[in-house]
């Protein structure tokens, strides 16, 4: 391995490691909202998050390299998603002859690659909204801005990614941006929206802590979430732009 390659391998699992950490306090910080909230599931679903994320980057080149699968297997660890996708098709009726891994997911048929694809969606969109749950009510609480944090941490370990093996092309960080706008963000804003609901809804919530928070929430102005909202769609957005000004 290079000395490039080694400071690329130190860049990506630093990154990992960062949002890893933002990940822990988050729930440190919600759980005093939901006691029941659990740090080790929420970084497994957070692994899986990932994991996708980096799937739909490498379809722009329908192909995963060596280091970039051995990356994606350290990640998956216990929570590969690709097992999951499997348990899920195969309950469903679909047949699945060989196992579906990191190493052979290019070299499955297409009729069953576009099953998988399907499904990593509809697992995905699962998980994130239960981190953006999460980082709204730990960002309401603290007034800490985790969301950003995380969104720069990404953009900076998808560019690490993109190096590893292949060079660094606009395409492929567009296409793993853009799933992460589309899971990740989309989520965000749509539950920024909706706090209220959720401390409503959301039953682990101690009843003298629902009641301040619902008050304090009422005296946010809709001005305000709006531009707040407005105001992220225009970061993810410029983020994209700067790849390719």
């Amino acid at each position: 391995m290079t000395t490039s390659q080694e400071k690329t391998w130190y860049k990506l699992y630093k990154r990992y490691a960062t949002i890893s950490k933002y990940i822990v306090e988050i729930c440190d910080i919600s759980r005093n909202v939901d006691a029941n909230l659990s740090t080790h599931n929420s970084l497994r679903e957070f692994d899986r998050i990932l994991q996708a994320i980096l799937f739909f980057q490498s379809k722009i080149n329908h192909n995963l390299y060596p280091k970039e699968i051995q990356f994606l297997s350290g990640v998956a660890g216990e929570a590969d998603i690709l097992k999951l996708v499997s348990k899920k098709l195969y309950s469903s009726g679909v047949t699945i002859v060989e196992e579906i891994n990191w190493d052979n997911l290019y070299k499955i048929d297409q009729d069953l690659f576009d099953k998988v694809d399907a499904c990593i969606k509809e697992i995905t969109r699962e998980y994130t909204r239960n981190l953006a749950v999460n980082i709204a009510l730990a960002e309401y609480i603290s007034g800490k801005n985790f969301y950003d944090k995380i969104s720069d941490t990404i953009v900076e370990l998808l560019c690490a990614f993109a190096r590893l093996e292949s060079g660094m092309y606009d395409t492929e960080i567009q296409q793993g941006i853009l799933a992460y706008c589309e899971f990740v963000t989309e989520s965000y804003i749509d539950i920024k929206g909706n706090l209220e609901e959720i401390f409503t809804s959301n039953k682990n919530i101690q009843k003298e802590l629902l009641d301040k928070l619902k008050a304090d929430y009422k005296k946010t102005k809709r001005s305000e979430l709006l531009q707040l909202i407005e105001g992220k769609l225009k970061g993810i957005k410029q983020k994209i732009a700067d790849f390719f000004s």
